[in-house]
């Protein structure tokens, strides 16, 4: 056999055992972090979708909790890891479109570090206050923070604050904020009467409703878990409505043959009746993006609260 044949068939079984290597993806446990304490709507969309990407792949997926800085901590701990589909972010929009806005430095670049795999999920957020507020809804709430501007208290968090600030320019208020990790010790801090108000998703408040007031809906229609909560439209403010989504990146330099294993595994997890179903029972909308879409959507939400921050004058932390 000559020269070139051995150097041939060397060739072909080096490429089929490489492409035997890869087509075992995923061989052990995969990581999903979650930029944001546990308890809040992050936390449950990310533990929901672990296990049904578990059952996609057939191996461990588990969910880790690393919040801090508005969600910087878990996307450096994710931007920092080997791109080879063990390690991922499950995160709401946050430390994706309204870091770069309100941050003069952000230690990720999310355009050139992180790969979009996938939306999964949306939510509606709704304001809630203490037991001991007031007033009970929109228009006494309003009431209120302008007859004492800058001193009724609101617990403050990533895109909260940055609906809060829509709040304020809509409705000439001013309240005072107490910033805290993410959702859960917010409406923490709001059932123990040390906030008055906060922000959360429609899921973070559904278990604690006995503790708390509703004041609005930011849907577009009230919601099925919430019928006697009014919309913020309903009360005098049409146009506001706030929500968020959340999605699954990975670190840049994902090979392909893994992102053609992730991207239908990660679609087949979001059409799945079980997801959808776990969801709802949240007031979660299952959704699904594709990569390409998500990209251009953060692009566009990126750009969207660039212009609400300058426009309201937002402090740049």
């Amino acid at each position: 056999m000559s020269f070139l044949s051995l150097h041939g068939l060397a060739s072909a079984f080096l490429l089929l055992a490489s492409g035997s290597a890869w087509s075992a993806y995923p061989d052990h446990a995969i990581r999903v972090v979650v930029p944001w304490p546990a308890g809040g709507s992050s936390d449950l969309i990310g533990r929901v979708f672990a296990e049904g990407l578990s059952k996609q792949l057939g191996v461990g997926v588990v969910v880790e909790n690393r919040p801090g800085a508005n969600g910087v901590i878990g996307m450096s701990v994710v931007q920092r890891a080997a791109p080879d589909g063990y390690t991922l972010v499950g995160t709401v929009s946050e430390p994706l479109t309204i870091n770069p806005a309100i941050m003069r430095t952000v230690p990720y670049d999310v355009a050139t570090q992180f790969e979009p795999l996938g939306l999964i999920a949306r939510t509606s957020f709704v304001m809630v206050a203490s037991s001991s507020f007031p007033a009970g809804d929109v228009q006494g709430t309003i009431a209120l923070a302008r007859q004492r501007p800058g001193v009724l208290t609101v617990g403050s968090y990533g895109i909260a604050d940055m609906f809060l600030a829509s709040f304020e320019y809509e409705t000439g208020t001013r309240f005072l904020r107490v910033p805290y990790q993410g959702a859960a010790p917010a409406i923490t801090a709001t059932i123990a009467s040390q906030v008055d108000l906060t922000m959360v998703a429609s899921s973070t408040a559904q278990p604690v409703t006995d503790s708390l007031k509703l004041i609005a809906v930011g849907s577009a229609q009230r919601l099925p878990m919430f019928p006697q909560l009014r919309t913020f439209g309903e009360q005098g403010m049409p146009s506001f409505q706030i929500g968020n989504w959340a999605a699954v990146l990975a670190p840049s330099g994902l090979p392909a043959e893994v992102r053609a294993v992730l991207v239908p595994a990660i679609e087949r997890v979001v059409a799945s009746e079980e997801f959808r179903a776990r969801l709802a029972n949240g007031g979660i909308e299952a959704e699904h993006l594709a990569p390409e879409s998500l990209a251009r959507m953060i692009q566009e939400d990126a750009a969207r609260w660039r212009n609400v921050v300058r426009g309201m004058n937002v402090p740049v932390q």
